[in-house]
């Protein structure tokens, strides 16, 4: 039988403190209320688990100058989950992946627009800058690293159609968003 071992990035991550990542992950939700998925009935320690995990993963990603047009966020979710598997943790899930990307301070990102742009994150499987370790800024009051502009605006793009986004209610009803409504 072979056995093949890879060793994990050396990104130079500090992990927080489990106070730290609790009062990260509330900098950022409550910046980013979208994040909060209302029907996970998770306890709070599992969601700060999960956020946990997501952290350190992310924080084995390198940065990049501009987000990553290369590779959809499912992509960097499926390098995340496989990292975490290798370690003996459990899958996370895509909001706190994202939640985590964010809190990090260092990783430029992308907001999905409705001219067809998708998610995007300076992130990079194997080069680029090390992690700076920003969240420690984040927490002593910097601002998160707000989303970089699109390329392409819907005033922009006449010809391409703007899709109807709607939101399932925990009803079950289906409630149409407004343009200037995230669809994340």
């Amino acid at each position: 039988m072979v056995s093949i071992s890879t060793s994990l990035p050396a990104t130079g991550l500090v992990m927080p403190s489990s106070d730290d990542l609790r009062h990260l992950r509330s900098i950022v939700l409550s910046q980013h209320p979208w994040l909060v998925d209302g029907g996970d009935r998770r306890s709070e320690a599992a969601l700060e688990a999960e956020f946990r995990s997501a952290f350190w993963a992310a924080g084995l990603f390198y940065r990049t100058d501009a987000p990553n047009r290369t590779q959809y966020f499912a992509h960097w979710l499926d390098i995340a989950n496989s990292r975490l598997a290798s370690a003996g943790s459990v899958a996370v899930e895509g909001n706190a992946l994202l939640c985590a990307c964010l809190a990090h301070g260092d990783i430029v990102w992308r907001r999905p627009s409705p001219a067809g742009e998708l998610l995007e994150f300076g992130v990079d499987e194997h080069r680029g800058k090390p992690c700076a370790n920003a969240w420690r800024d984040v927490l002593a009051g910097a601002p998160l690293r707000p989303p970089v502009s699109t390329k392409v605006r819907p005033q922009d793009a006449p010809g391409i159609p703007r899709p109807s986004v709607s939101q399932k209610l925990a009803t079950g009803e289906m409630r149409k968003l407004s343009d200037s409504e995230s669809m994340w």
